[in-house]
């Protein structure tokens, strides 16, 4: 009898030891999120400037300025506006000299000058694709006149319309 105690008690000292060890456990939850943006950003990084004009020849001068929109979406409809500038009178654009004389000039949307960008008008209609900076130039011109002496500028506001995606 001692001996079936003794492997009895073996045994079950046994299934102790070979039982397994049970397991701390603990749960988080961790956030997951995106922001996924829809922005169009615009930059007049060229400004027109015309060169030097003399008072005693009349003549056509011409420059241009480059606008870039970059969108990080793309946009089948987006549309680029100049406004009047500061001294826009009649319809008709002026740069103002420090002595407050006038002189117009015009803007136009491609070098041959065919068609006037006019106030608050489009010089850019159409797509621009994800992440790719759309150039859009923008030609100006003094017509031919007899101009006061001085030094003369406008500020033109530049509009970008599009819609999110």
């Amino acid at each position: 009898m001692t001996t079936k105690l003794l492997a009895g008690a073996f045994c079950l000292s046994l299934s102790i030891l070979a039982a397994p060890a049970s397991a701390a456990q603990s749960t988080a939850n961790l956030g997951v999120q995106a922001i996924v943006a829809d922005t169009c950003l615009l930059a007049a990084g060229t400004g027109m400037s015309f060169a030097s004009i003399s008072t005693s020849q009349a003549t056509n001068e011409t420059t241009q300025g480059l606008i870039t929109v970059t969108c990080t979406g793309t946009h089948q409809s987006v549309s680029v506006t100049l406004g009047g500038g500061s001294n826009v009178s009649g319809g008709a654009r002026h740069m103002k000299s420090t002595s407050g004389a006038l002189m117009p000039y015009k803007v136009f949307d491609s070098s041959a000058r065919s068609t006037e960008v006019g106030v608050n008008d489009a010089v850019y209609s159409g797509a621009v694709q994800a992440l790719t900076p759309k150039a859009i130039q923008v030609y100006g011109q003094i017509p031919a006149g007899s101009y006061t002496a001085g030094t003369y500028d406008d500020t033109l506001l530049v509009t970008l319309n599009y819609g999110t995606n």
